[in-house]
């Protein structure tokens, strides 16, 4: 342009004076040309660098968005459609079996009568038997003494389970122990009427459940109202 034309012959006079000045030879026209390039490449060269420079201070460019309009994607469902809330439990699925047995471990608590010492739901009874029949049943019990281990021991055998040999009863003493009975038998089934070993087992192993008088108590877990309802989920090919 006229303007890079001035500045360029502006230049060139200085640089004409001060070889002057100086007592040296004036710059010949290729000189002076090449020095122009340089001069021309050197300013666009700093042009570049601080638009770069804008663009990074001022961060990437944000998305345009209609006033009054929603940002989610047009055609993306609501999370009342098909998203479910992060702290709802998952669904049971039935386990297919094809013909072998599943090792399932369940607690004692998950099957007593509510108040009582020792003494399994009617309901519940048949379901163990059932499970000692065709599945590998382990059951579980935390006791406080080796009294208490012992009428365990005895009541467990006088239900008469099918296929239930003693060293698949376990008992231990403590709440951390009961834990970590369970995750190391490492069952494909695990019900339980802890809330807080079930917690510790929904993470680590496929299915958990608890057994609990009111479900709605324990959003996080999946929770049924006996072994029966739930086993009748995962397993409905035993009845």
């Amino acid at each position: 342009s006229k303007a890079t034309v001035s500045v360029l012959n502006c230049r060139a006079e200085q640089a004409r004076g001060l070889c002057a000045l100086l007592g040296c030879a004036a710059p010949t026209p290729a000189m002076q040309m090449r020095n122009a390039a340089l001069w021309v490449m050197g300013g666009v060269a700093a042009a570049v660098g601080a638009k770069l420079l804008l663009d990074i201070a001022s961060g990437p460019p944000e998305t345009p968005r209609r006033v009054g309009t929603s940002a989610r994607p047009r055609g993306a469902s609501t999370p009342s459609e098909e998203e479910e809330p992060v702290d709802s439990a998952p669904a049971p699925q039935e386990l297919g079996r094809q013909g072998s047995p599943v090792k399932v471990v369940v607690t004692l608590d998950a099957v007593r009568v509510p108040g009582a010492a020792l003494a399994v739901r009617d309901g519940d009874l048949g379901v163990l038997r059932r499970l000692a029949a065709e599945e590998d049943l382990y059951l579980v019990h935390q006791v406080g003494s080796d009294e208490e281990e012992a009428a365990a021991k005895a009541f467990v055998a006088a239900l008469a389970l099918p296929r239930f040999p003693p060293h698949r009863f376990v008992c231990c003493a403590t709440l951390v122990g009961r834990k970590a009975v369970i995750r190391q038998l490492a069952p494909v089934v695990a019900v339980d009427a802890n809330p807080d070993c079930a917690a510790y087992l929904a993470p680590v192993l496929s299915n958990v459940c608890l057994v609990a008088p009111d479900p709605a108590a324990h959003p996080d877990l999946f929770t049924v109202a006996s072994l029966g309802d739930y086993v009748a989920l995962v397993l409905p090919d035993l009845f």
